[in-house]
């Protein structure tokens, strides 16, 4: 089973306190293994709500002036699941939530086994404003797990990321480095079991965890 998962995450950065409103850009940008990590990645991002239709270019990482590169729109929704709840700011004040935002989802199928891709995402409208082009976007890698042979995983879990207690994170950013150290190499891919955040329901916790840069 686990020869079916890839080799990945590449996450973006939000701001604390208000990532939605705070960012101009796809933001929590969040690779997963498909059904069949050789040959399928599914891609899930979040955009403001007037940022346009979301679109991904794609093409294998040696592809150095993108010749070959494939243009797709992702399917997008509406997501009001964290809005108006309860939470807590890094000062332990409490607040509700204020989040609305746009969901874009893609499954990318037909790549290639054991091959690297990278990846640009574009929020486009017809009407000039905060349309947001390939030109300026960052550029993001995953890889896909092999058909056969040898690779090395770590698991961890139960972080419970909380704004007010921050060192939480930090302990935990701390092992997954004392984890590739006793590896002596980086992860082909890091499995996180759950309990993440500790209230999950609360948005703004999965940005302070995802705007960590050794997480990123």
């Amino acid at each position: 089973m686990l020869k079916k998962l890839s080799f990945l995450v590449a996450i973006t950065a939000l701001v604390w306190l208000n990532p939605v409103s705070a960012q101009n850009t796809p933001y929590t940008i969040i690779a997963n293994p498909g059904e069949n990590a050789s040959s399928e990645i599914r891609l899930n991002w979040h955009t403001n709500l007037d940022d346009g239709d979301p679109y991904i270019l794609f093409t294998e990482r040696v592809d150095k002036n993108w010749k070959k590169a494939i243009r797709t729109r992702a399917d997008q929704e509406l997501c009001t699941v964290f809005d108006s709840i309860y939470s807590k700011k890094p000062n332990g004040e409490n607040f509700y939530e204020d989040v609305r935002f746009m969901r874009n989802t893609i499954a990318l199928k037909g790549l290639k086994e054991g091959t690297e891709y990278k990846y640009r995402l574009s929020s486009e409208k017809n009407a000039p404003g905060h349309s947001y082009s390939y030109k300026d976007s960052e550029v993001h890698y995953f890889r896909t797990a092999p058909k056969s042979g040898k690779w090395d995983m770590g698991i961890i879990s139960d972080m419970h990321v909380y704004a007010p207690l921050p060192n939480r994170q930090k302990v935990a950013m701390e092992m997954v480095q004392q984890l590739e150290k006793h590896n002596k190499k980086p992860f082909d891919m890091m499995l996180h079991v759950g309990d993440m955040s500790a209230w999950g329901g609360s948005y703004s916790f999965w940005p302070t965890l995802y705007a960590d840069t050794y997480f990123q």
